[in-house]
């Protein structure tokens, strides 16, 4: 049986655009491949830069700010199992009692959504969104599936204690892995309230399987 290749260590960063050897087993011996080195990290997406603040009834985008890395899965590139992890948290305020929908999406296809969420009176607060996707199945819109678990939380002003959100979103009627997805996260407040407003200023996309 033939050994992995032994060599020395040269290369201490992974750069996206390159490519490394990799060893595979064939079941008798050794055969090199090679692997681009963005499929070897876990990061997709870092935002370095403050998003735009979402005000008002419309329904708008809140994860773009400058950012490395990108948001979009070419067609056909999506495995079942494939399951990726989104962290956003930034700046919020709230008008008591106007509501807040949360939607995360790959254009117009709603990948997962909240209810409207009554808020409390709050100013300058800090919120914090995670959301674990898992791909079930992949094909075309009605054959493929996603998984969405969701926790949306932000601190109450003065009383420093937690509230929030935590909902479960399966779309397996719309969700099409044979297109580009390219992935956004929306809000939508229930009034033009001065008061209503939210910000991402940290976001990160990741691989987790």
């Amino acid at each position: 049986m033939n050994e992995i290749h032994n060599y020395p260590l040269e290369v201490y960063k992974v750069g996206p655009n390159d490519f490394y050897d990799v060893d595979t087993f064939n079941g008798v011996g050794y055969d090199t491949a090679k692997i681009k080195g963005s499929n070897l990290k876990a990061g997709m997406y870092a935002m370095v830069g403050d998003s735009s603040y979402v005000t008002g009834t419309a329904e708008q985008n809140f994860m773009n700010g400058t950012a490395v890395g990108g948001l979009i899965v070419p067609a056909n590139l999506f495995e079942v199992g494939d399951s990726f992890r989104l962290k956003v948290c930034g700046q919020i305020g709230a008008h008591f009692n106007d509501t807040l929908t949360i939607r995360i999406k790959s254009g117009s296809v709603i990948l997962s959504a909240s209810t409207p969420m009554p808020m409390p009176a709050i100013s300058l607060e800090v919120f914090e969104l995670e959301c674990t996707f898992v791909i079930r199945s992949i094909g075309s819109a009605g054959v493929a599936s996603i998984m969405t678990n969701s926790n949306f939380t932000f601190n109450k002003s003065n009383i420093r204690n937690y509230e929030g959100l935590n909902w479960l979103f399966l779309n397996d009627t719309t969700f099409d892995t044979t297109i580009t997805n390219t992935l956004s996260l929306t809000a939508q407040w229930s009034s033009n309230n001065v008061q209503n407003h939210i910000q991402s200023i940290v976001a990160n996309l990741e691989r987790i399987y």
